[in-house]
């Protein structure tokens, strides 16, 4: 995990997050929380971290406001 993070500059689960995205992806936050065995709180601060370094984008569905997906950039 230390490896990874002086390689990538991510985290573990900032990581996992990514791997279960690139497998699945796009996918909702409450799934991707559920895949990663996580409270939706902490994956939606997974995310924000995420975004802000380029590697994520979410997006609102369109038929219910409610349900935010979460989906690899092309950087990601």
């Amino acid at each position: 995990s230390k490896r990874a993070m002086r390689e990538t500059g991510l985290t573990g689960p900032q990581l996992w997050a990514i791997k279960v995205i690139a497998g699945h992806g796009p996918i909702r936050v409450s799934d991707l929380a559920r895949r990663l065995y996580l409270h939706n709180a902490t994956v939606v601060g997974i995310i924000d971290r995420l975004e802000n370094q380029g590697l994520v984008a979410r997006t609102r569905s369109q038929e219910d406001r409610r349900v935010v997906m979460v989906d690899l950039t092309a950087q990601g």
